[in-house]
């Protein structure tokens, strides 16, 4: 059995039990899609030709209902746009420029968002879902994705040295010194990977 240290899997199946709670300020078709694309990704179904078949995980599928509801909430409350189906190539453009700039807010301040390409991906997989599901229905929709950036800015500081890790490890007691040891050594990402180890 896998360990979730961040309890994912909770966290979502409580977020999808709460019918009246998901994504009460958005209208109703936009509601029904993000939905319906989350039930896809969930039951692993209309997934992208390229991608890997099969469902997704929980961590995907909590952090997918997050970006979703955040762009739609964007689009409905600062760019007019009711329902996310409606979105034109060129409010696209204008909401992930303004995430970039720091024009659109962040929810806990201001500045911009460090992860627009993050966001843009999400995007762009729910609109290549409908794009397949509409075409299932005999009906055509139109890529509006082709000239999204999905470049992120690389963080200031990335990874620690062995000299950096020697200096923490002179601070902390033998157990952690040589649990740091064994995480740089062998590359084991801490908290997820390490708990399941």
């Amino acid at each position: 059995m896998k360990y979730d240290p961040h309890r994912s899997e909770e966290r979502y199946l409580a977020w999808r039990r709460g019918d009246k709670l998901r994504y009460p300020e958005l209208s109703d078709d936009t509601r029904r899609s993000l939905i319906a694309y989350l039930d896809d990704m969930e039951r692993g179904v209309n997934i992208a030709p390229g991608s890997r078949k099969g469902r997704r995980s929980y961590i995907h599928l909590l952090t997918t209902m997050y970006r979703l509801g955040l762009l739609a909430r964007a689009l409905r409350q600062h760019y007019g746009v009711e329902s996310i189906l409606d979105v034109t190539e060129a409010r696209l453009h204008e909401l992930f420029g303004d995430m970039r700039s720091g024009r659109l807010p962040r929810k806990g301040g201001s500045g911009p968002y460090r992860s627009t390409g993050d966001y843009v991906k999400v995007f762009k997989a729910f609109w290549h879902w409908h794009m397949r599901t509409a075409r299932k229905r005999t009906e055509n929709v139109e890529d509006i994705c082709i000239d999204l950036d999905t470049q992120c800015e690389k963080p200031p500081w990335v990874y620690l040295t062995l000299e950096d890790v020697e200096r923490l490890g002179r601070h902390a007691t033998f157990k952690y010194r040589v649990l740091m040891l064994f995480l740089f050594d062998s590359g084991v990402r801490s908290p997820t990977e390490l708990s399941n180890l």
